[in-house]
């Protein structure tokens, strides 16, 4: 009774060859859709985990032709649709290698590993072979993979800075690509149509102006020849037309623009004769009476009470400045503390040094090319003028 029930059945041993690969088709694909890590030389580009291109296509299409099964050598990417004028590289911080459809662009050619990209969609696209090429002269893209059905030549981000030591800063209207080290400049971009194009200034000592549109070729002209003005551009190149919004240069507004003005002060001395504003005005382009030429204000900074003395020369502001702080100390009864003035030479000679050194007086100067420091005086000296 023992042996028969050990031996198999004719149903048991009956079953469908059909039905084993089914299953085992079936367990493959569920191996694949858990093993979602990435090996080291898969590239993937603009990829989003809200994607459901390839899922879609699964479910809609079961017996859909066999496409060719990714072997640790697939790159994904986002188009495979070619416009025109896309000749410049993007920056792509999605993708882990160099890709461009460009043969000329791979000067030489070297061996690869990978086979395919595959789309978003789940289609794979054949890579026909990689090398070394050259997005701009000082930045060599070493691997470049050569793809002729795509349309953007994209460069990984995390492989240029790995390859050339670099760092890749981003703004709102453009890009730099920066020597880690030296702190030199190696490649700039510019921001069009929410992608970072790198600009292809010069090529084996040739201009490039085939490429790229026709903003994109003002804003060349714009660096090369000094930040000239749309105006003038547009007459030395009248077959770009480009819009006057286009040309939004940072560097030409920060150019052109004033200093920050000074708050107006409100603040006063506590008591006369605290604070001392003094300036020097001239010389007159007419002499007036007995041959005076210059004349130097005081201002007390808490009355705003002001004197003024004319002279023929401006050696003589020492001696009206001793002749104006007798009459302070005689009428007010009170001394100078604090004489303010700009750095004119009359005010730093050693005359007036050893004075306000001896009789304990503060000097304060204003800085160089900073004549708001001084704007009592200065404003004074205008009032006077009118």
């Amino acid at each position: 009774m023992a042996d028969e029930k050990s031996k198999p059945t004719e149903n048991q041993q009956m079953v469908p060859i059909n039905q084993v690969l089914q299953l085992l088709e079936q367990l493959n694909r569920q191996l694949l859709n858990l093993t979602k890590n990435t090996p080291s030389n898969i590239i993937i580009s603009c990829t989003t985990k809200d994607s459901p291109a390839s899922e879609t296509t699964k479910q809609k299409n079961p017996q859909s032709s066999p496409q060719p099964q990714p072997q640790n050598n697939i790159s994904v990417n986002f188009t495979q649709k070619r416009p025109p004028n896309s000749s410049g590289w993007i920056l792509d911080s999605g993708a882990t290698d160099h890709m461009t459809y460009d043969p000329s662009d791979i000067k030489t050619h070297s061996l690869t590993t990978k086979t395919y990209i595959q789309t978003t969609d789940g289609n794979l696209v054949t890579i026909q072979s990689s090398g070394l090429a050259h997005a701009t002269p000082k930045m060599p893209l070493k691997n470049c993979l050569l793809i002729p059905k795509l349309s953007h030549k994209l460069l990984s981000v995390s492989k240029l800075t790995k390859d050339l030591n670099c760092t890749v800063l981003m703004s709102s209207t453009g890009c730099v690509v920066q020597d880690t080290q030296t702190g030199t400049i190696i490649g700039r971009g510019t921001e069009y149509g929410g992608l970072y194009y790198i600009n292809e200034e010069s090529q084996q000592g040739r201009a490039i102006l085939a490429h790229g549109s026709d903003e994109q070729r003002m804003w060349m002209w714009h660096r090369r020849l000094g930040h000239p003005s749309l105006g003038y551009l547009k007459r030395l190149f009248p077959s770009l037309s480009v819009s006057k919004n286009s040309l939004e240069c940072e560097s030409c507004v920060l150019a052109k623009s004033h200093k920050h003005s000074y708050l107006p002060s409100t603040k006063h001395a506590a008591k006369p004769f605290a604070l001392v504003h003094s300036d020097v005005w001239g010389p007159s382009p007419e002499f007036a009476t007995h041959d005076y030429s210059y004349f130097i204000l005081f201002i007390d900074d808490c009355t705003r009470l002001s004197w003024l003395y004319l002279m023929k020369h401006k050696s003589e502001v020492f001696d009206v400045f001793i002749k104006f702080y007798n009459m302070v100390l005689t009428q007010f009864n009170t001394k100078i503390q604090i004489l303010r003035s700009d750095n004119g030479g009359e005010y730093l000679s050693k005359k007036i040094g050893s004075f306000i050194s001896q009789n304990g007086l503060i000097h304060q100067t204003t800085c160089s090319d900073t004549p708001q420091q001084n704007g009592v005086a200065e404003r004074k000296i205008e009032h006077f003028l009118k």
